[in-house]
């Protein structure tokens, strides 16, 4: 059974109000995703019922923070090498983020440690988020990690500026990406209201958002997740 969008779209319609009673409100960090791209993941990973989130590329911890406060049951490792930023904001935001018992906050080089926290939890099912490394080195990474069945998917960050649109289009196995129309029209909302110069600043320049491309790992039987899923509800809800 292929992947099929428009069970995305129906997960999207049963997880915006978690999104909204768990998320919200968060003001925009800078240098972090758009509450809508946050949202459009954590839907997917609902879709995929993972139990690991990894993101690599943590930066001020804006995506972070997303995932800790909306997934209360998974676990979330975030990755960053603090070469961009530098080791005192890494610590910064290591320490904003402690308050999160499911979150654990790495430094590290992404090509090292996220393999190896796939590696260390082989039996759990995984979603990985890259914002760092970018574009090629980023699909490069998701390649090695798709060699593992139990990574599900990856959402990679800043594929729809103008510098490097859809450059995960080269790959050949990207599902969709958060510019798609029907997330635009129906979640944008969740950061276009706000009236934080940075974000406004940023929306200036992308419109769209930085954004991200999707790929699931063709490795999985996607369609025995769904099935295991309605037995979850069925004998748990």
């Amino acid at each position: 059974m292929e992947f099929d969008v428009n069970n995305l779209i129906n997960q999207c319609e049963l997880s915006i109000n978690t999104f909204k009673e768990r998320v919200l409100p968060l003001e925009y960090i800078v240098n972090g995703i758009l509450l809508w791209e946050g949202f459009v993941f954590c839907a997917m990973a609902d879709l995929f019922d993972v139990d690991i989130i990894i993101e690599s590329g943590g930066a001020g911890g804006m995506s972070t923070e997303i995932w800790s406060r909306y997934f209360l049951d998974k676990t979330i490792f975030s990755v960053d090498n603090a070469a961009v930023y530098g080791v005192t904001r890494f610590e910064e935001t290591k320490e904003r983020l402690s308050k999160y018992p499911n979150t654990s906050v790495l430094l590290g080089d992404a090509f090292e440690v996220v393999p190896k926290i796939i590696k260390e939890n082989a039996n759990s099912r995984i979603a990985l988020f890259l914002d760092g490394p970018k574009a090629q080195d980023a699909v490069r990474l998701a390649k090695e990690c798709f060699k593992c069945k139990n990574v599900l998917f990856v959402g990679v960050h800043d594929e729809c500026k103008r510098e490097r649109y859809h450059d995960m289009d080269s790959w050949n196995k990207t599902m969709f990406y958060s510019d798609a129309q029907w997330v635009i029209d129906h979640y944008s909302c969740l950061d276009k209201s706000s009236d934080n110069p940075d974000l406004k600043a940023m929306l200036e320049e992308n419109p769209t958002g930085p954004g991200i491309g999707f790929a699931v790992n063709k490795q999985i039987n996607y369609g025995a997740i769904k099935i295991l899923n309605r037995f979850k509800d069925f004998f748990y809800n």
